[in-house]
């Protein structure tokens, strides 16, 4: 199970991303991101905004397939745990 929410983080972390405003192409017209970069730093931008966005860039389809991943992770625990074990437990190896 722990596999599975780590493989999802990822994705949960590039949806909080795209909330706030940060996509594939650039800050959003409008967005808490394109606010902050006017804000803050003006047309340089560097540091965590930068790392950020550069992040929000690059990352093209992989947090979709780490979360089906995680999730089939999940699934995979979730089977072993109360499908198979429970057999190998029922056995008692003093008999």
């Amino acid at each position: 199970m722990t596999a599975g929410v780590i493989m999802a983080l990822p994705a949960a972390g590039m949806g909080i991303l795209g909330v706030l405003g940060f996509s594939p192409t650039g800050p959003v017209a409008g967005s808490f991101a394109a606010w902050f970069q006017s804000a803050v730093f003006g047309g340089a931008t560097g540091g965590v905004f930068s790392i950020v966005q550069s992040f929000a860039m690059s990352t093209g389809t992989w947090p979709a397939i780490l979360l089906l991943v995680g999730c089939a992770t999940f699934g995979l625990g979730y089977f072993f745990r109360y499908h198979v074990a429970p057999r190998f437990r029922a056995h008692s190896h003093n008999e």
